[in-house]
């Protein structure tokens, strides 16, 4: 695999999850298991996102967030 997608990839997901790790020698030729561990953590990170972002948003509409006190 090109060196710089390795690098790309590895920048991109590496913000996203900390495990699996990100190493060029798995990056570039992945076992199958790597690969669903990589995207169950993308997976699953992603799904704790939303669920933050809809509490966020309940708390403005109810008000709760523009309390003055």
């Amino acid at each position: 695999m090109n060196e710089a997608v390795v690098r790309r990839t590895q920048e991109s997901l590496g913000r996203v999850i900390r495990k699996p790790p990100l190493t060029d020698r798995l990056l570039s030729k992945p076992p199958f298991r790597y690969l669903h561990d990589v995207i169950t953590e993308v997976r699953d990170n992603a799904e704790l996102c939303l669920k933050c972002m809809c509490w966020c948003l309940r708390c403005e509409s109810s008000g709760f967030t523009n309390h003055q006190g």
